[in-house]
């Protein structure tokens, strides 16, 4: 399957027109890097809500130590900067996503006060810098509108797209290096949160696994896709035997296997190589409910024997039909 390279323009870097009387439509940006020792890596997404008028930004970055996060789920949507990509810098918080080439290149960065989640140093407030450029390594691979489509009447649209980030990562006035493989995503159109799934991605400099299914990928469905080098192939079937830690909001040793459409099995054992940070949900549901939805770090080793990577995964635990809330 080819990319969407050659059906999007340099608009997809761009806001999106919507209907400002739907409060579910959300335009997203989110970066996320991952050196191969697990260390400084990074998550960044912001979500923009122009129906309720404000935005939701995470930004996560895990030291080695520790969890340093900043989360602010009301933005004041009026204060963005949407004149090229999309930026923010009032009362102590600065960051902006600047497409340097459309769909190839663009500039990340972020400066504001981190809270420690983890660690020694917990409850502690640092400040913290991220200044990243980032080069596609694949064009985009478009995921389709996701949970929510057909429900505007105005397009909506997500790709994914494998990145390779440079520049540094500050915490607390300790300047680190980076140099890793990282990725992408851009989505517009309404969105939802209370259903269930898991997400992941699994990857190295040369090979990367990026999936998103229901929360034990029943039935073997899903999306994602295979990166080998700069050639990508969807996934064709996805199945899962997960071992849920919901009081610990983590996972336990758990199995992931994948088939791509050219018909080659891939299948990795994975287990946390760091604490998990929950995200605030509460104010994602109306009325306001709170459940568990987390990321973390994860190692992910081949049961074919290969080298082991680094991952992120990340699980919607929305309760199903029937469960308690």
């Amino acid at each position: 399957m080819a990319d969407d390279a050659a059906v999007l323009d340099g608009e997809a870097e761009q806001f999106h027109p919507h209907d400002p009387d739907d409060p579910t439509w959300n335009e997203s940006w989110l970066v996320s890097w991952l050196p191969a020792d697990g260390r400084r890596a990074g998550l960044f997404r912001l979500g923009t809500l122009p129906g309720q008028g404000r935005a939701w930004l995470w930004l996560w970055l895990w030291t080695g130590e520790d969890w340093v996060t900043i989360e602010e789920t009301r933005l004041a949507h009026d204060h963005l900067d949407r004149g090229d990509g999309v930026g923010y810098d009032r009362w102590g918080l600065s960051f902006s996503y600047r497409p340097t080439v459309a769909l190839e290149q663009g500039r990340f960065r972020i400066d504001g006060i981190g809270l420690v989640r983890s660690g020694p140093r917990e409850g502690r407030l640092v400040p913290v810098s991220v200044d990243l450029d980032l080069t596609a390594t694949t064009g985009c691979f478009g995921t389709g509108a996701g949970h929510d489509e057909g429900r505007s009447t105005h397009p909506a649209d997500r790709f994914e797209q494998s990145m390779a980030a440079t520049g540094t990562v500050t915490v607390g006035g300790v300047v680190s290096s980076v140099d890793c493989p990282a990725h992408r995503d851009r989505s517009w159109g309404p969105r939802t949160w209370q259903y269930p799934f898991m997400l992941g991605d699994l990857q190295s400099a040369d090979r990367q696994i990026y999936f998103g299914a229901g929360p034990n990928a029943e039935g073997g469905r899903g999306k994602g896709y295979v990166r080998e080098g700069s050639d990508v192939v969807p996934l064709a079937a996805i199945g899962a035997e997960m071992a849920y830690d919901d009081p610990g909001a983590t996972i336990g040793r758990s199995r992931l296997f994948f088939t791509d459409e050219r018909g080659r099995q891939h299948a990795f054992e994975i287990e946390p190589i760091a604490p998990s940070v929950q995200f605030d949900m509460a104010h994602a549901s109306d009325p306001p409910r709170h459940w568990l939805y987390w990321r973390t770090l994860v190692r992910a080793t081949p049961l074919d024997g290969g080298e082991a990577v680094v991952g992120w995964f990340e699980a919607n635990r929305f309760p199903s039909a029937g469960e308690p809330g």
